[in-house]
């Protein structure tokens, strides 16, 4: 069961970021913007599509299953789509030169802790919204 509610989010999160993407072609969106309000919305969608079909909140078991569910396939969702833009914009000749850049330019400590940061911003986001958001939901239902 848990399943489809991941696959819901797994959908609505890739929809939309590429929507994101398309916009900040147009205007100017900071790329941690884009991704913080691509994993919200896409996690409050689940919440509320999983409240509306089941008539209440997660229990503490499903609510950890859709967390940790959520939270690997936005990683790895977020890091092919990094992948592909780092080689198209870059070229598949030049990807392992940009790679070294990055870490000529910023010490891997740095590295390390903003990856820690960013995951844990994802996970405290994937944790409000299948917890508080989805009873709030519910309360709001009666």
């Amino acid at each position: 069961m848990i399943k489809k509610y991941i696959f819901i989010f797994n959908l609505a999160y890739i929809v939309l970021s590429i929507l994101l993407l398309i916009l900040s072609s147009f205007i100017d969106l900071p790329n941690t913007t884009s991704a913080v309000v691509s994993i919200m919305t896409a996690a409050i969608f689940t919440t509320q599509f999983f409240v509306k079909e089941q008539s209440r909140a997660p229990n503490k078991v499903e609510k950890n299953q859709l967390v940790w569910g959520c939270f690997i396939s936005s990683i790895v969702i977020a890091s092919l789509f990094s992948l592909i833009f780092l080689i198209v914009s870059v070229g598949i000749d030049s990807f392992n030169s940009a790679i070294r850049n990055v870490f000529d330019l910023m010490p891997l400590w740095l590295l390390i802790l903003s990856i820690f940061i960013a995951i844990l911003i994802q996970y405290w986001i994937l944790k409000f919204s299948f917890g508080y958001f989805a009873n709030k939901i519910v309360k709001n239902m009666k």
